[in-house]
């Protein structure tokens, strides 16, 4: 039973460039997130404070604080969105290909958005 669901995501899901660039480029942006986090840990948690900022207005400066495990919700919230673009995205393949197309890339894109939003929340925790 194994052979066939990988003969059919290879032969299907994988066939289309842009499914396969869209899902791949996802998972390698949930892996940047993942990293950036476990590098900078020491700036997060090397402080001795187990708070961390996790929000900062303009006029009202941190508003919203929280233990520095916390960070590690945008990378799960990432994969809720990739897994489900992709069951949706795997729907969809065989009678809109267009929006299978559409759903990976913008799980890519909302991967590299929540990459964009960690790296200024260590930058926010830095200073």
């Amino acid at each position: 039973m194994h052979g066939f669901f990988y003969r059919m995501y290879e032969k299907v899901f994988f066939r289309d460039m842009s499914i396969a660039t869209g899902s791949l480029t996802a998972f390698a942006g949930l892996i940047a997130m993942v990293a950036l986090i476990l590098w900078n840990r020491e700036v997060l948690y090397g402080s001795g404070n187990a708070l961390v900022y996790l929000h900062y207005k303009i006029f009202m400066g941190v508003d919203y604080y929280a233990r520095w495990q916390y960070i590690f919700l945008l990378p799960f919230s990432g994969v809720v969105c990739m897994g489900v673009n992709y069951v949706f995205s795997r729907i969809l393949v065989y009678s809109h290909r267009t929006l299978a197309q559409m759903l990976m890339i913008c799980a890519a894109l909302f991967q590299y958005l929540l990459l964009f939003a960690i790296y200024l929340l260590i930058q926010i925790n830095i200073f």
